[in-house]
């Protein structure tokens, strides 16, 4: 599975997609649910904070009248069963003075719930306290509010001690809990339904703006790899596709351009060494021919020579591969018909006769043959 998601595009972007909005969905579930409990909680504070007022206010009034009876009565009145599990009332040291509501039948289930935290008894002097607990995980808000020693109750309290009690109000969460559970699986199933819309959405918007173009480009690239020859892609467009799309044509036209360069670039060289061939034959012939023999380009630049044909004529050494203009209009002059023959394309015939340095008056007997290559003669 892993390889096949490795091997395309789309896929690859699909799952990194779906792995950030799953994770930006997650951290805003989470922090939206904590947001929402906090706000809940610091709602039953106040509610709380009110109802303990209450109570206290009702207990203190029954205490100055020497009505310690009716404590009892006023918790059991206030409890109420759906929203508020137990009203208790403890002394300053923690020790439980009266309690309304359920308990647990089991002893040690009992005192660890009737329990109060030092950490409570140590604070709760300086205002009110809350903590979160649970009982047969059914989670409950316990609210603590300290029971002021005044004046009124110096009387039969004394007024050593700063607290004549704790007043603890276990306030039921289960509710809240379910409302919290509700709206967790509520913002899971929205953020499958927009993960699948997303993912969706996103399959045919890849399909169009990236599959298509880039299987277009790869069998492009397959056909110039098979030699298929020029390549045909659609550039339409601004995007980075369209600009990697119109780089690959452009890429491919410049190297056919040089395919057919070196083509033409091979023919050429072919043809020299055809004439690089021809001309070391050539040589070869004019070397072993007892006559002296000259090929002349339109140019009068001798292209080979055989040694006879310095022998024979001695200023040649003197000319530096070249035939002088003098030369051609002088009767005397052994190329007298190069020039001719050059126009004419055909075979010219000259006699003359020459001063020999060394070995006096000779007569000589020069024919121009044309070489025709095209319809004009390339060289005699």
């Amino acid at each position: 599975m892993l390889s096949f998601i490795q091997k395309r595009l789309e896929l690859k972007i699909i799952f990194a997609l779906i792995v950030v909005v799953g994770l930006v969905i997650s951290v805003f579930a989470y922090i939206d649910i904590r947001m929402t409990q906090t706000d809940t909680l610091r709602t039953s504070e106040q509610g709380l904070r009110a109802l303990a007022a209450s109570i206290k206010g009702s207990v203190n009034a029954a205490m100055k009248k020497g009505h310690q009876e009716d404590v009892q009565g006023i918790l059991a009145e206030v409890k109420i069963p759906s929203l508020i599990d137990r009203i208790m009332i403890y002394d300053q040291q923690g020790t439980t003075i009266t309690c309304a509501g359920t308990v647990e039948n089991k002893p040690e289930h009992a005192e660890r719930l009737l329990s109060i935290s030092p950490d409570i008894i140590s604070n709760v002097h300086a205002g009110d306290q809350t903590e979160i607990r649970r009982e047969n995980e059914r989670p409950f808000l316990s609210y603590y509010s300290p029971i002021i020693n005044q004046p009124d109750c110096f009387r039969c309290h004394g007024n050593q001690k700063k607290l004549n009690g704790i007043l603890r109000i276990d306030f039921s969460l289960h509710e809240a809990v379910d409302l919290f559970t509700a709206r967790r699986n509520r913002i899971l199933v929205l953020a499958g339904v927009m993960i699948a819309a997303l993912v969706a959405a996103l399959v045919v918007l890849l399909r169009i703006v990236i599959h298509r173009p880039v299987r277009d480009l790869k069998d492009a690239m397959a056909r110039a790899g098979q030699g298929g020859g020029a390549v045909e892609l659609p550039t339409a467009g601004e995007d980075e596709l369209s600009d990697l799309k119109q780089g690959f044509v452009n890429m491919m036209e410049k190297i056919h351009e040089l395919h057919g360069t070196n083509l033409e670039k091979e023919k050429e060289l072919a043809r020299n060494q055809e004439v690089i061939r021809f001309r070391a034959e050539l040589q070869t012939m004019f070397d072993a021919m007892p006559d002296g023999v000259l090929l002349i380009d339109p140019n009068m630049n001798i292209m080979q020579s055989n040694p006879r044909a310095y022998d024979l004529l001695p200023d040649m050494e003197t000319k530096a591969g070249r035939i002088g203009q003098g030369c051609l209009i002088d009767k005397n002059c052994p190329h007298q018909c190069i020039q001719k023959a050059l126009t004419s394309g055909s075979v010219c015939e000259h006699q003359c006769k020459l001063t020999h340095p060394e070995k006096g008056i000779r007569h000589l007997h020069s024919i121009c043959a044309p070489i025709v290559e095209d319809g004009r003669a390339v060289s005699v």
